[in-house]
């Protein structure tokens, strides 16, 4: 399904700023004249148009709570936090932009300008981590009573307030949720230049440990839920991590190195795991496009990395095909047709060995793409009730 632009990746952006309509962070007009403003394959013209937008949005929140109108204030801020956001997709590549985090800080800034306004109690919260701490949201469904609550970790690319986009309907069906960046993430990334990790395992426990530490969370109902990127987190750490009650993967992912090995020559892989220089020369011509550049890049930087030879390197130690089966919680893996992370879904839940369902959604019911892509409502739907009947339902 294409809205607007002809290229995928562009496409793909716009589309997930549309998604977030459903919970007031774009509004359709709005993003669509942006759209329209953008000189494809110019990533100035992506930065500038939607810092405007995002600009224009921020002045109308602060105007909005100025004259005392809390609602269209919350309503603005949220627009201007995705545009924000969306306006340093393509600046990622460099975490030395000064454009990258101030674009960063503002989105955050109107974020939790727009939290009095929200209909949940949502707070930011700081997760300790190795000497220092994590970016957070806690938002509670209901703080008079501890319920179920969804830790929910950030992806390649996403940020912990995009989270509570997402989150907004596990809280209107009664789920706590704790949203957050782990090393390579948004803030953590960008503000204390902490890298992706393959074993995230170690990240995951003490997340853990801090939502257990909450009086409004249930200890024997933690759901942890990966999107994008985090559907290889989420189940690496609950491989380890036997404090989660159930997993829910979008899409299941196993082996982040595999499509790259099946892009690369033997010899050349064995060059790379061997970090030999003289392989970068073989790899140059996979950097040749503006639209390879915009995919490796910004994660070689998520990484800590700068050659191609380094990121594959480092993609080849995320596999989890080992440990699958040390996962214990009950599973739901999902995945959209024609989502180009995707793939490995099945693999994923032939390896399992614990209670589990696996789910295609199809572009024919309009929930093809990355993580479903326009049909987050289905997707919510099929997810929601399958975690109601798992964790809300009284046992017979």
């Amino acid at each position: 399904m294409r809205v607007y632009f002809e290229e995928d990746d562009l496409d793909g952006q716009l589309q997930r700023t549309l998604t977030h309509s459903y919970e007031r962070g774009a509004d359709l007009g709005e993003a669509l004249m942006t759209a329209w403003r953008i000189t494809a394959g110019d990533d100035e013209s992506w930065y500038r148009e939607w810092s405007a937008t995002a600009a224009t949005a921020q002045a109308a929140g602060e105007a909005s709570r100025n004259a005392g109108h809390v609602q269209s204030a919350t309503d603005a801020f949220l627009r201007a936090t995705e545009y924000h956001g969306h306006s340093l997709f393509y600046l990622r590549a460099d975490l030395d932009d000064p454009r990258l985090l101030a674009a960063y800080q503002k989105m955050r800034n109107c974020f939790q300008s727009a939290l009095p306004g929200l209909p949940y109690a949502a707070e930011p919260v700081s997760i300790p981590y190795e000497g220092t701490s994590l970016n957070a949201y806690f938002a509670a469904a209901d703080p008079s009573h501890p319920r179920p609550t969804i830790p929910f970790p950030a992806g390649y690319d996403s940020v912990a307030e995009e989270g509570l986009f997402h989150g907004a309907a596990a809280l209107r069906r009664g789920y706590n949720v704790l949203t957050f960046e782990g090393p390579g993430q948004g803030g953590v990334l960008y503000e204390q230049r902490l890298y992706l990790r393959p074993d995230f395992e170690t990240v995951m426990e003490p997340v853990v440990d801090f939502a257990l530490q909450r009086p409004e969370v249930d200890p024997e109902r933690l759901v942890l839920m990966g999107r994008s990127f985090a559907g290889y987190l989420a189940p690496r750490a609950t491989t380890v991590e036997h404090r989660i009650a159930a997993l829910v993967c979008d899409p299941g992912q196993v082996d982040m190195g595999a499509r790259v090995k099946s892009r690369i020559p033997s010899p050349a892989l064995e060059m790379i795991r061997a970090g030999d220089e003289r392989v970068d020369e073989k790899l140059a011509p996979m950097l040749e496009s503006p639209e390879a550049k915009r995919t490796w890049l910004p994660r070689m930087a998520a990484h800590g990395v700068h050659t191609l030879r380094e990121y594959i390197a480092a993609l080849l130690e995320y596999t989890l095909e080992d440990q699958a089966s040390e996962i214990t919680c009950a599973t739901l893996i999902t995945e959209g047709e024609g989502d180009f992370v995707g793939g490995q879904s099945q693999w994923l839940y032939d390896l399992l060995r614990c209670p589990k369902e696996f789910r295609q959604f199809s572009e024919a019911e309009g929930t093809g793409g990355h993580i479903e892509g326009l049909g987050q409502q289905i997707w919510n739907g099929f997810v929601f009730d399958w975690l109601d009947e798992l964790l809300l339902r009284p046992s017979s």
